[in-house]
């Protein structure tokens, strides 16, 4: 196979043998078209004859491998690059104006010829730039054009991949509105996928992005094993899964930062915030604009009122029960005095009238008639002795007190009874 001119270095015949140096020249045309057709010829040796594509390979490299996605990744594809990959008649102005082998019409045409997923993996390299970048616009564009051209089930988990990201990121369009497919889409991608940062992401992204649109999402899964009412958990799952696999990627963590605020979870939010800045600012080009971690400062303020609030309400509803307790406590122990009060003025009263009687009306002696009214007191004290116990007591009231008080009425009135009935 013919390799690059010195000035652009060399792409290794063994693509994972390449040094890191390599990737300073995937930014040129014919480095990339060099370094893609090697990608795809180890590819191809392991595809060949293969239909399960999930199935492991231990020598080559395979389309369900995470370094399939990573060595894609590497590519600056900045420029047009699917001009180098889907117009075998002639080469493309950038490769024809460069010292490269692939400047030959024939070479160029040739190499297109004999590498079956050459178009797909230059699709893919593009694709994973531009999402890699969160540049949805682009990826969208790319994505409606070239689509059509890649129906092998081999490439389903990344076509289902590349087709979520686009839903979720334009739900808003009436094409794309269906947030529910863009999730399961995203979820059948990380499963039959590789375990690849990206594909873990974009699932969390589209139950995060189905959640702000509309708080109340109940979704129902018709294509996958995936429960409505764990999908949060799920999505927080994958997120921490991509930060363990690549951490120093600050999408990561603002999408995370973005679950924490469905939870009303504010500490972690601000402190996912944290993060997504300070690995932001190594990047070439920031995705988090000034005006982009205001607003997710603004979210997250307005998630720790609302704790705030709710916490607040909570207390002063509890402030209010224990309120209407005490309340009704005193209530009952009113309307129980008032009870104590009339019973026991009315007792007076009625032992003072029945004792008049006794002594004016009656024909009995003034022994015999000391004798009944003791007796009518030492019943009156019973009487009362046995009110207090058939009374309820409250719980701030002193319960003991209470039924000694009680006790020495009863005792009482037992022995002016007895005095009465057997001495006098």
């Amino acid at each position: 196979m013919a390799t690059l001119p010195e000035e652009y270095g060399v792409v290794p015949e063994r693509i994972n043998d390449k040094d890191e140096s390599l990737s300073e020249y995937l930014d040129q045309p014919p480095v990339i078209f060099d370094y893609i057709i090697k990608v795809t010829g180890e590819l191809e040796d392991s595809a060949e004859g293969e239909t399960d594509v999930t199935e492991p390979s231990s020598d080559h490299l395979s389309f369900s491998d995470a370094d399939y996605m990573e060595l894609l990744l590497q590519v600056d594809s900045q420029f047009q690059l699917e001009d180098l990959f889907f117009d075998g008649s002639e080469v493309p102005d950038k490769l024809a104006r460069s010292n490269s082998p692939y400047s030959a019409p024939d070479l160029y045409e040739q190499m297109l010829d004999v590498h079956n997923h050459l178009a797909f993996s230059a699709f893919a390299a593009l694709m994973l730039y531009h999402i890699s970048n969160d540049n949805s616009e682009s990826a969208q564009s790319v994505y409606e054009e070239y689509e059509a051209l890649f129906n092998d089930n081999r490439y389903g988990y990344l076509m289902k991949f590349f087709e979520s990201y686009i839903i979720h990121k334009h739900h808003v369009d009436p094409e794309y509105d269906n947030i529910t497919t863009a999730i399961e889409l995203a979820y059948e991608s990380k499963r039959k996928g590789p375990n690849h940062y990206l594909l873990q992401l974009n699932f969390s992204e589209s139950v995060a992005t189905a959640f702000e649109s509309d708080p109340e999402f109940e979704p129902s899964f018709t294509e996958s094993d995936l429960k409505s009412e764990t999908i949060i958990d799920e999505a927080s799952q994958a997120a921490d899964q991509a930060e363990a696999l690549e951490r120093e990627y600050a999408r990561t963590y603002v999408v995370k930062l973005r679950l924490n605020l469905i939870n009303n979870e504010h500490e972690e939010a601000r402190e996912n915030l944290e993060e997504a800045v300070r690995y932001d600012q190594q990047e070439e080009v920031p995705i988090l604009t000034q005006d982009r971690k205001q607003q997710l400062r603004r979210s997250i303020n307005i998630v720790y009122d609302s704790v705030q609030l709710k916490e607040d309400i909570a207390g002063a509803r509890d402030d209010l029960t224990e309120l209407k307790e005490d309340l009704s406590n005193a209530v009952n122990e009113y309307r129980k005095n008032t009870l104590r009060f009339i019973g026991f003025f009315a007792a007076l009263i009625t032992f003072a009238i029945t004792s008049v009687q006794i002594l004016a009306v009656s024909n009995l002696g003034v022994q015999q008639a000391g004798r009944v009214i003791a007796m009518l007191a030492g019943g009156m004290l019973i009487a009362f002795g046995g009110f207090g116990w058939i009374l309820p007591v409250y719980d701030h009231e002193m319960k003991v007190e209470l039924s000694i008080r009680t006790g020495l009425v009863t005792v009482l009135g037992i022995l002016v009874f007895a005095v009465s009935y057997f001495v006098l």
